[in-house]
């Protein structure tokens, strides 16, 4: 897991799988928060970025990294990676 390596950056992990929130609360530097949403990848991408401003945990410069998968409906492995800068 990421966080094993106790990067300086939080992690955040978007899960529709309540108990996987409640699971990944113990890891050292991860902050899950339970998502429902299966819109389009961008949708959700957008959303999550903008659930993370509103709880303060990023401002605009800041630079995020999306992992998932596609398509979505599928719930395949992480075959996915997208980096934005918030704006």
């Amino acid at each position: 897991m990421l966080s094993s390596y106790r990067p300086k950056s939080p992690l955040f992990i978007f899960t529709k799988e309540q108990s996987l929130v409640n699971q990944l609360s113990l890891s050292w530097g991860v902050k899950a928060i339970y998502y429902n949403e299966e819109n389009s990848l961008d949708d959700i991408i957008s959303d999550q970025i903008n659930i993370l401003r509103e709880r303060g945990y990023l401002v605009t410069g800041d630079t995020v990294v999306n992992t998932g998968s596609t398509p979505i409906h599928l719930h395949l492995p992480t075959n996915m990676l997208k980096i934005t800068k918030v704006e």
